[in-house]
């Protein structure tokens, strides 16, 4: 196999994965809190998904933020992406960054807190509640 083909299998399994999980994980503020997987915050969530598709990711926003590669173009922006941003009500634990998501197909699934659990919506409306501080590629870089 295409080491091409095992890059989009794997970025499909784990946007897959992301996805199933939409509306059944519920969302904590607390970490101490967090019961995996009947609760999760942000970055635990991407945290969990990543680790179950035998991908280790930092356990803490901040590593995550700066794991992998940069992607500076939309344009360039690929299905299993992380996606940083501002917390919601312009709040930031660390680096500007408050919260994390991954691309899906046309979608950003994240555990949200305004939604008090794992959610999928699409890009644009995403990005008008949540203001972007950067994108991390975490397969193939």
């Amino acid at each position: 196999m295409l080491q091409t083909e095992k890059i989009r299998e794997l970025r499909q399994r784990v946007a897959g994965l992301a996805t199933s999980w939409v509306e059944l994980m519920h969302y904590v503020y607390k970490e101490e809190e967090v019961d995996i997987p009947r609760t999760v915050n942000c970055y635990l969530f991407t945290h969990w998904i990543f680790n179950e598709c035998g991908i280790i990711l930092p356990r803490d926003l901040r590593g995550q933020s700066w794991y992998g590669q940069g992607v500076s173009s939309r344009a360039s922006w690929a299905l299993a992406d992380l996606i940083f941003t501002k917390g919601s009500q312009g709040q930031e634990v660390a680096d500007g960054v408050g919260h994390v998501g991954i691309i899906g197909n046309g979608v950003v699934i994240h555990a949200s807190c305004k939604r008090r659990h794992v959610v999928a919506e699409p890009i644009g409306p995403f990005l008008t509640d949540y203001e972007l501080v950067r994108v991390r590629r975490m397969i193939n870089y």
